[in-house]
């Protein structure tokens, strides 16, 4: 009797244990199933004027929604947009790359113009990581302005990484220095094959009810 009662309850830890470390890692992360196709010079308002003479005249802006519903304190980090065939980086807007706009960081972003509805004030991020706190909700706003020397008829992938708990050594990094070091990514790749037809028609519309947006195809979720 006294070796079943032990078997149940080890049962019982082992489930307890199970639901606790599920709970921890609970991270959620819902990307825009839409971009904004943009021209810097006419759809995106920023102090100084900062994009008016940018070499690269193109951009998307889109969001991701990170909830964190588990009962540790997370982060975010190496938020990158690339090329998936060539793995060519393009330009991710942050306050770090940015240093001229860390004292007045909201930008108006007007992707039908300033008299559509669908306007958006938005702070860019300090930087590619960030702190993804207990309980949080954190919108990410992810504006990319595209390397002209990089072609997009790839698309476009956005992506980064939430550090995870390896219990095993063999999961860890070779190099890690702590026990944070098994890594999940998160992903969205967004066609922009019609991207500067999209982006005519949104230019030349200045009304809310006439508009459209780049189709995507999720990926990583």
């Amino acid at each position: 009797m006294d070796f079943i009662t032990v078997i149940i309850s080890l049962a019982a830890l082992l489930l307890s244990l199970l639901s606790y470390l599920r709970e921890i890692r609970l991270i959620t992360v819902d990307f825009d199933a839409n971009c904004f196709a943009l021209d810097v010079t006419k759809n995106i308002k920023a102090a100084d004027n900062i994009f008016e003479d940018s070499p690269n005249r193109y951009a998307i802006f889109t969001t991701a929604i990170i909830v964190n519903a588990s009962t540790a304190n997370s982060s975010y980090f190496d938020l990158r947009a690339y090329n998936p065939k060539t793995n060519e980086n393009h330009f991710l807007c942050t306050l770090s790359s940015l240093p001229l706009l860390k004292n007045k960081p909201s930008l108006l972003i007007s992707p039908f113009g300033p008299r559509a509805l669908e306007n958006f004030v938005i702070d860019l991020p300090k930087s590619r990581c960030g702190p993804i706190t207990s309980g949080s909700c954190l919108e990410l706003p992810i504006l990319i302005v595209l390397n002209k020397n990089i072609s997009i008829e790839e698309g476009v992938s956005i992506e980064f990484k939430v550090p995870q708990y390896a219990w095993l050594p063999w999961h860890r990094s070779s190099v890690s220095t702590s026990n944070r070091k098994k890594f999940k990514f998160y992903r969205v790749h967004y066609d922009l094959s019609n991207f500067h037809k999209i982006l005519n028609s949104q230019n030349a519309t200045d009304t809310p009810n006439e508009k459209e947006e780049i189709s995507t195809a999720m990926n990583g979720k």
